[in-house]
């Protein structure tokens, strides 16, 4: 005696009936685990036979159901660690590289960089002040302001991002690659000036 089958419905039904997403649905459908009569049409009763052979088989293979109601076997379990191990590897690469860098420590150079700004910006005016007392032309005293502002600017523009002494006393080694090679180029730079500063008298006698 065969089974009795229920009048068509929708995938809304078919959802409520085995308490899945409508989404889960159409994907056990795709992978061929429930039958579907037609675009759009499902047999419900059909559908829930056919939804407890699938959950009776993920049972005997000691598979386990995610959080959207699909299997998670040992195998795809091993596959997936497999993966963030290997995401994880291509992440250590290219922070040794210099590809990449903490967020924290972006944080922390971003702060920095704002911080200086902001002083460079506020200490504009004071320098300005003294200068552009008794010009009576505004010319003159627009391109005073202008020539602090450019100063300012280029010497933001110069600024290499460098993160604060950690307070466990970390080395150099353990900072970020593009970290270390903007050390290295503002202490190349600084022995560049203090070299012609030392030689400028010299050059003059």
């Amino acid at each position: 005696m065969g089974v009795a089958e229920t009048a068509p419905a929708g995938v809304q039904a078919v959802a409520e009936a085995c308490n899945l997403d409508p989404r889960r649905v159409q994907q056990l459908v795709q992978e061929g685990a429930l039958p579907r009569a037609a675009r759009g049409v499902y047999d419900v009763d059909a559908c829930l036979r056919a939804y407890v052979r699938y959950l009776q088989a993920a049972v005997q293979s000691k598979a386990t159901l995610g959080d959207e109601g699909e299997v998670v076997t040992t195998k795809n379990a091993k596959a997936q660690l497999t993966q963030y191990q290997a995401d994880l590897k291509r992440l250590e690469l290219a922070e040794r590289r210099g590809s990449v860098i903490a967020i924290d420590d972006h944080e922390r150079i971003l702060s920095t960089l704002i911080i200086e700004t902001k002083a460079r910006v506020m200490a504009i005016a004071p320098r300005v002040a003294p200068k552009v007392i008794g010009l009576s032309s505004r010319i003159m005293v627009q391109a005073t302001i202008e020539e602090e502002a450019k100063l300012a600017l280029t010497e933001l523009a110069q600024r290499t991002p460098t993160l604060p002494a950690a307070a466990d006393g970390a080395s150099e080694a353990a900072a970020p690659p593009t970290v270390r090679r903007a050390r290295k180029a503002k202490t190349t730079a600084k022995r560049r000036r203090t070299t012609k500063q030392k030689a400028a008298p010299e050059v003059a006698s």
